[in-house]
């Protein structure tokens, strides 16, 4: 009885820590490989970096520029203009710990396919904000963090969801607008971001964080 006991207690245990949302596997989810080198999609990445290098905004630069490190406070903080102070206090969190988690689903990710940078592969290419190193190109973590946030958000907020998403999808956007990731690299990011919030949502102890930021 008494080892029965402790393997009961050992199971209950197991499955209180695996009840915790952050502990969710990142190889649960499932990414499509990067276009081959000569295909068509990869063919097409460069030639939409290329007419993006000649026609972007400067303002999608600077802004870039300003979010090189991605957290909750740099992409939705104040300077988005999409959320009260009281909002964001609520919302920082939960937020910053689905943040922290997807970047470690995209790392991932990252680390699997290793598909080197456009400017790495093309010297012709001359992106308009930092440029980091490595061959670390997809998906874009930039993008997996503004759009899973914009999901989450837009749930706490369903009266602004289209502006939340509309926003969270720029953000993702500029990553191939200033020219450090290849576009594929950004639908791959939105296609995981997708993935992460669905996931989330699913387990009970994140809908409970969750109801923090509506029930305030």
């Amino acid at each position: 009885m008494r080892k029965v006991a402790i393997a009961l207690f050992i199971l209950v245990c197991t499955s209180q820590a695996l009840a915790d949302w952050t502990q969710i596997r990142s190889t649960d989810f499932f990414l499509n490989p990067p276009p081959v080198a000569g295909s068509r999609a990869y063919r097409e990445d460069f030639r939409v970096l290329h007419e993006l290098q000649d026609t972007r905004d400067p303002r999608d630069c600077r802004l870039a520029q300003l979010q090189r490190i991605p957290t909750f406070d740099v992409f939705y903080g104040a300077t988005a203009g999409l959320f009260s102070k009281a909002e964001l206090d609520s919302a920082r969190p939960v937020l910053s710990r689905v943040f922290k988690f997807s970047e470690r689903a995209a790392d991932y990710q990252k680390g699997k396919f290793g598909r080197p940078r456009p400017y790495s592969v093309d010297p012709t290419l001359h992106p308009c904000a930092h440029m980091p190193e490595g061959a670390r190109a997809y998906p874009s973590s930039h993008a997996v963090l503004a759009v899973v946030g914009s999901c989450v958000l837009a749930r706490a907020f369903p009266e602004r969801a289209r502006a939340i998403e509309t926003y969270g999808g720029h953000l993702a956007d500029l990553r191939f607008i200033v020219g450090v990731h290849h576009p594929t690299d950004v639908v791959a990011g939105k296609d995981l971001a997708a993935q992460i919030c669905q996931r989330v949502f699913a387990e009970p102890d994140f809908r409970r964080e969750f109801e923090q930021i509506t029930s305030r």
